[in-house]
This record gives C-alpha cells, sequence and structure tokens, in this order.
C-alpha cells in the first residue's frame, strides 16, 4: 500500500469548456505514477468502480475536475493492484 497525493487534470478542446480528458498522477514520496489521457466517461467508469473514494465522494470528485480543471485530493491510499486496475505507471 502506498499513501501519497492524487492529482487530477483535465484538458479542454480549443476555447470550449467540453472537457476532452483527463489524466491522473499519484505521488509517494520521490516516486510519481501517472494514468494516460482517459476520456471523460473512462474517468467516471474507473472513479466509480475503483473503491479508492467511497461512490459519494466519488461522484463530487468528477463534478469538480470538470469544474475546476485541476483538483489535488491529499493523504489518498492506494495498493499496487489498484495503481495496475486504474492504469497508473511509474512517469519517467
Amino acid at each position: 500500500m502506498a499513501n501519497g497525493t492524487m492529482i487530477f487534470t483535465t484538458v479542454r478542446e480549443g476555447q470550449t469548456s467540453e472537457v476532452t480528458g483527463v489524466q491522473m498522477r499519484f505521488v509517494s514520496g520521490a516516486n510519481k505514477w501517472e494514468s494516460r489521457m482517459l476520456s471523460p466517461s473512462e474517468f467516471v467508469e474507473l472513479m466509480l468502480h475503483s473503491e479508492v473514494f467511497p461512490p459519494p465522494k466519488a461522484e463530487s470528485l468528477v463534478q469538480r475536475v470538470r469544474e475546476q480543471g485541476q483538483i489535488t485530493e491529499e493523504n489518498v491510499a492506494i495498493t499496487h493492484e489498484l495503481m495496475h486496475f486504474l492504469g497508473l505507471h511509474l512517469a519517467k
């Protein structure tokens, strides 16, 4: 199990406010993991099914990421299996 910070960042297309992608990063000490760019629907499904956050908090997080563009969650504990499920890999 690793404890750290998760950062969720959106990508928007042009001048529109429509979110076209979301990337997740997890930082624990000197180690950094990141996901590939996820479609908004993939991100929602991962958050709702991963159990990183309880369902009400996951739903709130998805909405906040869409509205604010970047969200940081401190003190997140995830297992290596969960990192794999989320598609997180060591960043170079």
